[in-house]
C-alpha cells in the first residue's frame, strides 16, 4: 500500500511539472552547496547502490595488490633467481662421485710369462668407487658466479615492486574511471529529468494554444538525445566495473560500487622536488644499475677464465681381482686445469660484455629522460586539473542561475524554448566539466606518486 501511495504522489504535477522535480529544482536553485562541493571540497553526492557490493577504493587496492596474478607472476622471478644462486653456490662446494658395477669377459684375461699362460684378472669381477674433488682456486670464477646471482636476485625484487606500483596505480585510474562514469550519469539523469519537465510544461502550454507545435517537438528531440547519451553512460559504467572486477579477480559482470574514501591531492612542490625523487627512487633506474653491475660481474668472471683452476682430489676404487696383492687403493691428487687456446672465444665474450655494459649504460640515461618527460607531464597534468576544477565549480552555479532566469522569462513569455533547452545542456555541460576535471586531477595525481616512485599503496592507506 505504502508503495502504491507513493507512485500515486510521484505522477502528481504542479504547472505541468511532476511535483518531486519542481521541488528538487527549487531546491537546487536555492541551495547549490547541497549538490555540488565548495571550496574544492569532494562533497559531491555519491552514485551508491546498496543491494550492490559496495568497496572502498583503499580496500581494494590491498586485494588488487595481494592477489594480482601479473604479481604472482612476477614473484615466481623471485624464486627462480634464488634457485639459480643455490645453483652458482653449488660450484663452491666440493662434487662426490661414486660408482659400482659389475664386470663379466668372455675371455679370461691373462698374459704370457716365459712360454706360460698366466692370469692376470678374473673373468667376472665387481667394482666401486668413490672420488671427491674440490676446486681449490680457480681466480674467482665461481665466486663472481655467485656474486652475479646475488645482484640478479636484488633485480628480479626492484621488478616485483616496479610491478606491484603499476597494478596499483592501474587499479586506481580504472577506480577513477568508474566513479567518473557514475557522476556523469547522475548529471544525465538530472538533465533527462529536467527535459522531461519541460517537456511536459511545453506540452500543456501546446494544448492550452500557448506556444507553437515547435517548441514541443524540439523538446522531444533534446530529450531523446538526453536518453541516448544515458544509454551510453550506463554501458560505459559496466565495462568500467568489469576492469574492476578484473582487478580484484572476481566474475567480470559481477556488480561492483566503488566508494571514494581517498582525499584531494595536496599542494604541489617544485617541479625539480620530484624530478630528484623519479631519479633517485624509480625501480627502472635501480634495476638499470644492477644489470650494469651483473655485466660488471661476468666480465671479470670471463676473465678469470684466463687463468688455470687448481683442483684437489681423493677418493677410493676396489676392483674383485684374487690375482691382484690390493683390489682396492685410495689416491689424492692435486692439479691444475687450463684451457690454452679456444679460437679466441673467450676473447670475443669480454668484448661483447664490454659493448653490453656500454650499451645499458645508454639505456639508463635514456630512461632518466623518460622518467622525466613522465614526471613533467603528470605534474603539469595536475596543475591544469586545479586550474580546471576551479573555473567548472564557479560555472556549475553559473549555469543554475542562467536556468532559473531562462524558466522566469519563459514563463512569463518574453523567453523561448530553445533559451530554456540551451540552459539545460550548458548546466549538465558544466557539471559535466567538473566532474571530468575533479577526476583528471585524481588520476594525473596518482600518475604523478607513480612517476616519482612513490609507494601508491602505503600513501593512500595513509
Amino acid at each position: 500500500m505504502l508503495i502504491k501511495k507513493t507512485h500515486k504522489f510521484l505522477k502528481y504535477k504542479f504547472n505541468g511539472v511532476p511535483i518531486v522535480m519542481a521541488l528538487l529544482s527549487v531546491l537546487v536553485v536555492m541551495y547549490p552547496e547541497l549538490c555540488y562541493p565548495q571550496n574544492g571540497q569532494d562533497e559531491d553526492i555519491e552514485v551508491v547502490d546498496i543491494s550492490k557490493d559496495v568497496i572502498t577504493i583503499t580496500e581494494g587496492l590491498n586485494i588488487a595488490t595481494q592477489s594480482s596474478r601479473i604479481i604472482n607472476i612476477a614473484s615466481h622471478n623471485v624464486d627462480i633467481a634464488d634457485t639459480e644462486s643455490e645453483l652458482a653456490m653449488a660450484a663452491l662446494r666440493p662434487s662426490v662421485d661414486a660408482n659400482i658395477g659389475h664386470t663379466s669377459l668372455y675371455n679370461q684375461p691373462g698374459a704370457l710369462f716365459n712360454n706360460n699362460k698366466v692370469n692376470t684378472a678374473n673373468k667376472n669381477s665387481l667394482f666401486f668407487g668413490i672420488t671427491v674433488k674440490h676446486i681449490i682456486y680457480d681466480f674467482g670464477v665461481n665466486s663472481y658466479r655467485y656474486n652475479e646471482s646475488l645482484v640478479a636476485i636484488d633485480k628480479t625484487k626492484l621488478d616485483v615492486h616496479r610491478v606491484k606500483n603499476i597494478i596499483a596505480l592501474n587499479y586506481l585510474l580504472a577506480c577513477y574511471e568508474l566513479l567518473e562514469t557514475d557522476r556523469l550519469i547522475y548529471v544525465a539523469l538530472r538533465e533527462v529529468e529536467q527535459l522531461k519537465a519541460h517537456r511536459d510544461v511545453t506540452q500543456t502550454l501546446f494544448n492550452e494554444g500557448v506556444i507553437t507545435r515547435n517548441d514541443f517537438l524540439a523538446a522531444n528531440v533534446k530529450l531523446a538525445d538526453a536518453n541516448q547519451r544515458l544509454l551510453s553512460l550506463k554501458n560505459l559504467r559496466t565495462l568500467n566495473a568489469s576492469r574492476i572486477n578484473y582487478f580484484l579477480t572476481r566474475p567480470l559482470m559481477g556488480e561492483v560500487t566503488l566508494v571514494d574514501n581517498l582525499p584531494q591531492p595536496p599542494v604541489l612542490a617544485g617541479l625539480e622536488v620530484y624530478w630528484k625523487l623519479a631519479q633517485s627512487q624509480r625501480m627502472e633506474v635501480k634495476m638499470a644499475d644492477k644489470q650494469i653491475e651483473i655485466l660488471q660481474i661476468e666480465s671479470k668472471m670471463k676473465m678469470a677464465t684466463y687463468y688455470p683452476k687448481f683442483f684437489i682430489q681423493g677418493g677410493f676404487n676396489y676392483t674383485e681381482n684374487r690375482y691382484l696383492v690390493h683390489e682396492g687403493n685410495w689416491s689424492v691428487a692435486i692439479g691444475a686445469d687450463l684451457n690454452i687456446f679456444n679460437g679466441g672465444a673467450t676473447k670475443s665474450e669480454v668484448s661483447k660484455i664490454k659493448h653490453k655494459i656500454a650499451q645499458q649504460s645508454e639505456e639508463r640515461k635514456k630512461i632518466i629522460d623518460d622518467i622525466k618527460l613522465e614526471v613533467e607531464k603528470s605534474y603539469l597534468d595536475t596543475k591544469t586539473a586545479l586550474e580546471k576544477l576551479k573555473v567548472t565549480q564557479a560555472a556549475i552555479a553559473q549555469g543554475h542561475e542562467n536556468l532559473r532566469i531562462n524558466k522566469a522569462r519563459y514563463e512569463e513569455g518574453q523567453g523561448t524554448a530553445t533559451d530554456i533547452l540551451d540552459a539545460i545542456a550548458l548546466l549538465a555541460q558544466a557539471e559535466s566539466n567538473y566532474y571530468r576535471a575533479l577526476f583528471e586531477l585524481k588520476r594525473s595525481y596518482a600518475t604523478l606518486l607513480y612517476a616519482t616512485a612513490t609507494d601508491v599503496v602505503l600513501e593512500y592507506k595513509r
